[in-house]
């Protein structure tokens, strides 16, 4: 039995991007069709100009499946919403090759508010009519009544799906305060991966260059060359390891890695949040002390706060979708973490066990040797050289491991992203079941704000785990 696959996307689209988009719509029916193993479909549009006719010229030309349109009110009328003469030819020219012409207005709309509810309905009936939907979408927020933002909202909601894939395009024309919002995020986030970067580099290399300078002094003390140049350039070695350590300990400390690593990533969190605030109409709410110590923050609220003020479109449809979308994109982020941290915590424990053991096995032969040697005259059956190089790295390597550990910290991490991943999920409940519902906006504004405290709680506990992280002076 034929899948039915419903549109819809964004009118305009730049020129340059319309053969993207239809090949990306190509790949996603291909997609749904492998999925349901089904090689025939019904095509859903209302013929829109833009992601709709690209869609339907697909469907016809690419896959030669039936097209059924639905219209929002009369043809006639619906032509005025087409403003170029060649965008009326292509629509005269879809109708006329489409299998089946529906329209849901019976009555000619007499004022905006009714033509968008039109449109809006027109959305509908394809969601509530289909297997499958694809999404054109520049990620802005709905402009009216009826946008693809909106149906998509509308899709997430009646189907039950928090995350939907879409066809990303590129907006005709930006959003200033979501394009401010995006700037600052991108820019304290790039910051962030940089200085984390750093610091990670620094520490890593600071225990491998000790671990060496240890190395080489165990080899140099248990097995000394007889040869003045081995034993001056095992010497000079350990010298330049300890001071290249030293040097790398200086330097991340003077360029404050760890303290810029750590506050862009903090800052990058906030500018995240912001963008849900924005795009979910829901005022945000900050003190007094972040406004004077973050001016840019503030001025970004401030713009946000007086935008959701204004006569702007809100869409409840959308919000929802907003914020399910932010519950799931931070479980997904819990998740990934618990799932890379795995058990590496347990793993690196064990091996220091078995390097504690073998410390106090070398310990126990190092002893029996020297007894044979001493009480009863007899052989080094051990070797002293061995048990000095052994008591001298095992050590170090312990050392290097309980370092990894530190700066790691998995398990208090990972303790964290579950307890995180719970409380999120307990954030559902406390969105309006009914979008309808008079209430709706208060419990959307309820839940974000306990998302917010939630995000905020988590990065103050991992700020809290790292803010020592940059003490790497007892690598030395």
């Amino acid at each position: 039995m034929a899948i039915k696959i419903g549109i819809s996307g964004k009118r305009r689209i730049k020129v340059h991007e319309k053969k993207i988009v239809a090949q990306k719509i190509k790949q996603a029916i291909n997609t749904l069709l492998e999925k349901h193993e089904e090689p025939q479909f019904i095509g859903y549009t209302s013929l829109a100009i833009g992601a709709d006719t690209i869609f339907a010229e697909v469907v016809r030309d690419v896959f030669k499946q039936p097209l059924y349109v639905i219209l929002p009110f009369d043809r006639t009328e619906y032509e005025k919403d087409f403003e170029e003469p060649d965008d009326v030819n292509t629509l005269h020219s879809e109708l006329n090759q489409a299998q089946q012409i529906d329209t849901i207005a019976a009555k000619i709309p007499s004022n905006p508010e009714e033509r968008n509810e039109a449109y809006f309905a027109a959305g509908k009936y394809i969601v509530d009519h289909c297997d499958e939907m694809l999404f054109v979408w520049d990620e802005l927020m709905p402009e009216g009544r009826g946008g693809t933002a909106e149906l998509i909202g509308y899709y997430c909601e009646v189907k039950k799906e928090n995350n939907i894939s879409y066809i990303k395009t590129s907006p005709v024309k930006e959003d200033p305060v979501n394009a401010r919002i995006t700037k600052e995020y991108e820019r304290a986030n790039k910051n962030a991966l940089k200085f984390r970067d750093s610091y990670k580099r620094v520490w890593k290399r600071a225990l491998l260059l000790g671990w060496l300078a240890v190395l080489i002094f165990a080899l140099n003390t248990a097995f000394p060359s007889k040869i003045e140049f081995l034993h001056w350039l095992a010497v000079t070695l350990e010298f330049l390891l300890v001071i290249s350590v030293y040097i790398l300990i200086t330097r991340a400390k003077k360029r404050n890695f760890h303290g810029k690593y750590l506050a862009d990533r903090i800052k990058a969190e906030k500018y995240r949040l912001l963008r849900f605030f924005y795009h979910a109409n829901i005022p945000v709410k900050i003190s007094t002390l972040t406004m004077s110590a973050d001016k840019t923050l503030a001025e970004i609220v401030e713009k946000i706060n007086d935008n959701i003020k204004s006569d702007k479109y809100k869409s409840n449809w959308y919000a929802n979708y907003v914020i399910k979308s932010l519950i799931e994109d931070q479980k997904n982020y819990h998740a990934g973490k618990i799932l890379s941290i795995g058990t590496k915590q347990n793993w690196f424990e064990r091996i220091n066990v078995g390097i504690g053991l073998l410390l106090l096995l070398n310990l126990l032969l190092h002893f029996l040797a020297d007894s044979n040697v001493f009480l009863f005259h007899g052989c080094d059956f051990y070797g002293r050289n061995t048990a000095i190089f052994i008591n001298l790295l095992l050590p170090a390597s312990y050392a290097a491991i309980e370092g990894i550990l530190f700066f790691q910290d998995w398990d208090v991490l990972k303790k964290y992203s579950e307890s995180s991943q719970k409380s999120l999920s307990e954030c559902i409940h406390s969105l309006p079941v009914e979008i309808e519902d008079p209430d709706c906006c208060n419990r959307q504004s309820e839940a974000m704000n306990l998302i917010s405290s939630i995000m905020l709680t988590d990065n103050k506990n991992w700020t809290a785990v790292f803010e020592d992280k940059s003490n790497y002076q007892w690598v030395l």
